[in-house]
């Protein structure tokens, strides 16, 4: 039997299983804002739309402090991957945003302020831009965050990424870069809450067990293959 692209592979998988299907998805209440409280988006098939609110200390509906809002995804296609809030791409926000990509575990891996128009959203792709060659090699699952532009994650509360220019995709190259985000410094440039909607490609929502899986015999063998 012929293997096609792990990625390829996973995209079926995913369409037949029973969740709500995409390709927008809503944010459930509130997203967290630390892996252990991510909101696992579970739409089935492609996701190419996360649309919710940073709401941020108005306790709106009962949240309070709500300054961050991080989600898990499936990322199927690295080599398409985008994650971006700039309207070019479909997205948008009422607030000046920032971009976080962390592994499933709360490694940092990428952070974008300004697109390339500075101010007109943000956007992440599938590398870093400023040297430390950091980005997304392989398809798995992984955390993507939205928050106010100067709030940044943190690591035992130390800075977790530095922009060198405001446009750059950065690596996790501040002192706290090595360790999982486990909170944010919540200082802020201008308006930092607002509804928003998040565009993506190359992601899908997290399928169940069993797809799940399959998924990760299929990378496996694929990554055996590649060693061979």
């Amino acid at each position: 039997m012929r293997l096609i692209g792990s990625g390829c592979a996973l995209a079926a998988l995913v369409a037949t299983s029973t969740w709500a299907r995409g390709p927008e998805w809503i944010e459930q209440t509130d997203a967290g804002s630390v892996p252990q409280t991510a909101q696992t988006v579970t739409a089935s098939g492609t996701v190419s739309k996360i649309r919710g609110a940073l709401a941020g200390a108005s306790q709106l509906a009962g949240i309070a402090n709500d300054f961050e809002d991080m989600y898990r995804v499936l990322i199927t296609e690295p080599t398409q991957f985008f994650f971006r809030t700039d309207p070019d791409s479909g997205g948008g926000a009422d607030f000046n945003t920032q971009l976080w990509v962390f592994n499933e575990s709360g490694l940092g891996l990428l952070g974008n302020d300004d697109a390339d128009n500075p101010g007109v959203g943000s956007a992440i792709f599938q590398f870093s831009t400023d040297g430390t060659e950091t980005g997304i090699f392989q398809p798995g699952i992984y955390l993507v965050c939205v928050t106010g532009t100067g709030n940044v994650p943190l690591s035992d509360g130390l800075q977790m990424f530095f922009f060198g220019s405001p446009t750059e995709v950065s690596g996790p190259d501040g002192p706290g870069g090595q360790g999982v985000v486990s909170g944010w410094s919540n200082s802020f440039d201008g308006g930092s809450t607002g509804d928003y909607e998040l565009s993506f490609q190359g992601v899908t929502g997290v399928p169940g067990p069993t797809a799940l899986a399959a998924f990760a015999m299929i990378i496996a063998f694929s990554s055996r293959r590649r060693r061979a």
